[in-house]
């Protein structure tokens, strides 16, 4: 017999700006590190390490060129990076997180 699937889910979102500060979302908090390296926290952690998807956020001549990665997941937090083909960079994006 298949194992029961938790009827509860936690779902997070936001849109976080180049410089580190909310254009969209609560429950969350950003620390604006290094170039193109942003910590978001938490304010209620996740019972478990969420899934993290994150997507480049602007102007499509500019963000073309542009990718984003999530370098560390856990429950309280996570870090992404957002780059150029050749550096990081800082970039507008916007992240769910759901576990």
């Amino acid at each position: 017999m298949p194992e029961k699937v938790s009827s509860f889910w936690r779902g997070l979102f936001g849109v976080v700006k180049t410089h580190g500060g909310i254009l969209s979302g609560e429950g969350f908090k950003v620390k604006k590190g290094r170039t193109g390296t942003y910590e978001i926290t938490f304010d209620k952690e996740f019972a478990q390490i969420p899934g993290v998807t994150c997507t480049i956020y602007g102007d499509s001549w500019k963000s073309y060129q542009m990718s984003i990665s999530v370098v560390d997941i856990q429950d309280y937090y996570f870090v992404c990076e957002t780059s150029t083909p050749d550096s990081l960079a800082d970039s507008a994006f916007s992240f769910i997180a759901v576990g």
